[in-house]
């Protein structure tokens, strides 16, 4: 199996990519040059460019809104493809700071993506690139469309914490453990993040989508570290482990005073590491 080299370019010998059929159903989606249509809420902003980005909403076009943007109950790869690729990302270019500025059209996409329910978008479409986007390190995107104009189609609600912190004007970090710490997922909290709705007024931008998930893990991450450092050590050794997506875990426990070490293996022929079997080695205290 080449997949990992291959990516598409049949160096397996078949006249059809096993991998690449799974997107045939993209044929089936028909765009006109006027949508309305929902978002689960989600945001895309790019990073090419920057600081100038491509951003706006996620919109459902061939799947449920709700279920298209909730991974933790995504089932399979297949899924994983099937429900990414059937979401259109609906963007325009801005300067990132351009929030600051409390545009409309900045304003209404924040409030789209601070949104705890489907929002239905209304975009005008000036172009659409029919090509699904598949590589090793992205995620399944399906079809990308520049609009001429993107606006909400209803009002969206809105949770009261979320309206507090965009107001009291916290710092980012104050304000993702605000609202981390009253329940808000990590998920959650990366798309507002993104969105430019976190931190103080004069300081807040748009984020690029992979960028804000570094951030809103690494600031929580830490947080939650420094609670766990403080608890009393465990008195026997203990072992864990999960398999999800093709991915295996082990978790040891030891009775010991803080300390975190991660070891990664990836296989041979995996997308990390398609030629050989790599390792890697973190430690932090």
């Amino acid at each position: 199996m080449r997949c990992a080299e291959c990516k598409g370019k049949l160096l397996c010998g078949r006249s059809k990519c096993p991998l690449l059929e799974k997107y045939r159903f993209l044929k089936e989606i028909k765009i006109d040059s006027r949508i309305l249509d929902p978002s689960p809420p989600s945001i895309f902003v790019g990073r090419v460019g920057y600081p100038k980005v491509y951003a706006g909403p996620l919109v459902s076009i061939n799947a449920d809104p709700v279920y298209a943007d909730s991974p933790w109950l995504w089932k399979s790869i297949e899924e994983v493809i099937r429900l990414r690729t059937s979401m259109l990302r609906v963007s325009r270019r801005f300067r990132v700071e351009d929030v600051r500025e409390e545009k409309k059209e900045l304003t209404e996409m924040q409030e789209m993506t601070a949104a705890i329910k489907p929002v239905d978008v209304e975009a005008e479409i000036r172009k659409i690139s029919r090509k699904a986007e598949f590589d090793d390190v992205m995620q399944p995107m399906g079809y990308s469309a520049i609009a001429e104009s993107i606006k909400l189609a209803e009002n969206p609600k809105i949770p009261d914490k979320v309206e507090k912190v965009y107001y009291d004007d916290m710092k980012a970090y104050e304000a993702l453990s605000y609202l981390y710490n009253h329940g808000f997922s990590t998920y959650y909290l990366q798309k507002i993040f993104s969105a430019g709705i976190l931190g103080e007024r004069k300081s807040r931008k748009l984020v690029p989508t992979r960028w804000s998930i570094t951030a809103v893990h690494s600031i929580v991450g830490e947080a939650i570290k420094r609670e766990i450092a403080a608890y009393k050590p465990i008195d026997k050794t203990l072992l864990f482990n999960y398999e999800h997506f093709g991915n295996h875990f082990e978790v040891i426990l030891s009775p010991e005073n803080y300390f975190f070490q991660l070891v990664e293996i990836w296989q041979r022929k995996s997308f990390w590491s398609p030629k050989r079997t790599g390792l890697g080695l973190t430690a932090r205290t």
